[in-house]
């Protein structure tokens, strides 16, 4: 099985588990200047072969008493627009999109208080051949890596689920 988790945002991440072949990727969200760049996603997309069996991404909601403040908005159209593209390229190849909440799949995955650092710590003990992905050169975290992995690790674990949507 090959699942893709997606996290978006400009520090977000794309990653595939393959359950048969064991292989384990990671990439950034590719952007330009502040934008996703759509030709680049699409191109990452594209190169995945073979085709993955489902697309998990985190449901995100721009709402409450921030929902309208400039940063929020733009990051709304950030992120719309590589939904977008993901959404188009599994109508396309007939492939499961699904959302699940981050509150779902961090219970799962027992994420709980600071998930940032948590989330990299997880995702390094579950995936340690990944662990150098998780944190940058000084140490700091990845958080969009280690979340879009822990998203697909989800994903694999909740397959069944895209057989009744």
């Amino acid at each position: 099985m090959r699942v893709l988790g997606v996290d978006y945002g400009a520090e977000g991440a794309i990653s595939l588990i393959d359950t048969i072949t064991e292989e384990h990727l990671v990439w950034d969200m590719p952007f330009e200047d502040t934008e996703v760049d759509v030709i680049a996603l699409n191109k990452i997309l594209q190169n995945i072969m073979p085709p993955v069996d489902s697309i998990w991404v985190e449901h995100v909601i721009a709402n409450g008493p921030n929902a309208g403040k400039k940063g929020l908005l733009k990051q709304g159209k950030t992120i719309g627009k590589a939904e977008a593209v993901l959404i188009l390229f599994s109508f396309q190849c007939k492939i499961p999109f699904m959302d699940v909440s981050a509150q779902r799949w961090k219970r799962y995955q027992g994420l709980w208080g600071e998930v940032k650092k948590g989330s990299c710590i997880m995702a390094s003990e579950k995936y340690p051949m990944l662990k150098t992905e998780f944190y940058g050169a000084r140490g700091g975290a990845k958080d969009g890596r280690a979340e879009s992995i822990l998203i697909a690790d989800y994903g694999v674990n909740h397959h069944d689920e895209t057989k009744t949507t």
